[in-house]
């Protein structure tokens, strides 16, 4: 163990001697050992515009979930309300109302004529 705190105690001297000797590029290297780091960092962050598109597809989804048994409700209700429709053109066509009404104008005219 008493080597390891020699040669940590080395290094740590040189490094100061080096720093001494040369400020600016000491300056110079630790600042750019600053932007990598905070370059790399930043990269490895999730992207605020991901949060907010995962955020938005979250809203998405629970909005649809809300939604979907009013939708079926409705999709049954206008399917019911379409097949009676079509029930009451049958029914509307099955009573033959031009013939009926041929009748009634015929009459009509008579009386006026």
């Amino acid at each position: 163990m008493n080597e390891l705190e020699n040669q940590t105690s080395d290094c740590c001297t040189d490094l100061d001697g080096i720093v001494r000797e040369n400020p600016t590029r000491a300056i110079l290297f630790a600042l750019g050992a600053g932007v990598a780091l905070a370059l790399v960092v930043r990269a490895l962050q999730p992207r605020p515009q991901h949060r907010a598109a995962r955020l938005l597809e979250d809203l998405r989804e629970r909005l649809a979930d809300l939604a979907d048994p009013a939708f079926r409700r409705a999709s049954g209700l206008a399917s019911n309300g379409a097949s009676l429709v079509q029930d009451g053109v049958d029914q509307f066509s099955g009573l033959h109302l031009e013939r009926r009404l041929n009748g009634v104008t015929k009459r009509l005219r008579n009386l006026f004529h």
